[in-house]
């Protein structure tokens, strides 16, 4: 696997489920190695509905990830997951939100310990998990 394939990968990753880009499109463009990742990073919506919820379902997919993907989605996790940090300090509106996202990245993150070798990236994913749920109780107390 070539670095530009993670790269493209990464870009790539939700284009499937999010766009009319297809299959057969990212293989020309991208090669093999790009299409199996994005597609291991795609949802399936059909899988996903036999789970009792969406995060029990992403974290069995990631419990059985190839290392890159897994890469991938733990650096996206821990992105969207600042994401809602930076915009929960600034904007009360996306608390809820943000803490409902924090809750279910907490739990799939706990039900990787088999996944050790990631454990610097989870542990600032925990972390920033953490200072999310810290903002919702500043909020609830200057509210208070």
């Amino acid at each position: 696997m070539k670095l530009v394939d993670l790269y493209c990968a990464a870009y790539l990753h939700d284009t499937l489920e999010d766009t009319e880009l297809t299959e057969s499109e990212i293989l020309c463009k991208f090669g093999a190695d790009v299409l199996n990742l994005v597609k291991e990073l795609t949802s399936d919506p059909i899988q996903m509905a036999t789970f009792p919820s969406k995060g029990e379902y992403l974290l069995h997919k990631m419990q059985y990830m190839s290392p890159h993907a897994l890469f991938i989605k733990l650096l996206d996790r821990l992105d969207n997951i600042t994401d809602y940090k930076n915009d929960a300090m600034i904007d009360k509106s996306v608390l809820v939100a943000a803490k409902k996202y924090a809750d279910q990245t907490q739990f799939m993150m706990n039900g990787l310990e088999n996944r050790a070798s990631y454990s610097t990236i989870i542990k600032l994913i925990c972390a920033t998990c953490k200072q999310i749920n810290t903002i919702v109780i500043r909020m609830i107390d200057s509210d208070g």
